[in-house]
């Protein structure tokens, strides 16, 4: 039977720290803390390493997201801030192409949509080492298939 609001902590709260453990827990043991469920990304990974880390997480499964034309052009926004993309026309021009494949698909021109979208992972790979560095290549090319099922 679990805890319930009503039912009384066994360990009380003490003042100035912030949690406390369990006495029968594993740290009171001796034995090892136990491990948090599934990777996570380290607090003190540098913004290329979090979006490689959240790219690598996606893609493994762990986080399941929807790829959208919107959540793309976000990532380029926070890529263009990282300085991942390192100019505003090569964001601006990802964005436009992320923007008029939306178009074509709301539209239900799928075959449009379609040729957008490889034209948009063409410009990336163009650019991955010139104007766009570190994950964001990856994760923008994640979000291309992504768009494309």
């Amino acid at each position: 039977m679990g805890l319930t609001a009503d039912t009384p902590s066994p360990v009380p709260p003490v003042a100035g720290v912030e949690a406390v453990t369990d006495p029968g827990g594993p740290e009171a043991s001796g034995g090892p803390a136990p491990e948090p469920a599934g990777p996570s990304i380290p607090s003190d990974a540098t913004p290329t390493d979090q979006l490689l880390a959240a790219a690598a997480l996606e893609s493994s499964g762990t986080v399941a997201t929807d790829t959208t034309f919107e959540g793309t052009i976000d990532d380029i926004r926070y890529m263009l801030v990282l300085d991942l993309i390192d100019g505003k026309g090569v964001a601006r021009l990802l964005s436009n192409k992320i923007t008029a494949a939306s178009n074509a698909a709301l539209g239900g021109d799928k075959e449009r949509a379609e040729k957008i979208l490889k034209a948009f992972i063409d410009e990336v790979n163009a650019q991955t080492g010139k104007h766009i560095s570190g994950a964001a290549p990856q994760l923008l090319l994640k979000d291309a298939n992504g768009l494309l099922t």
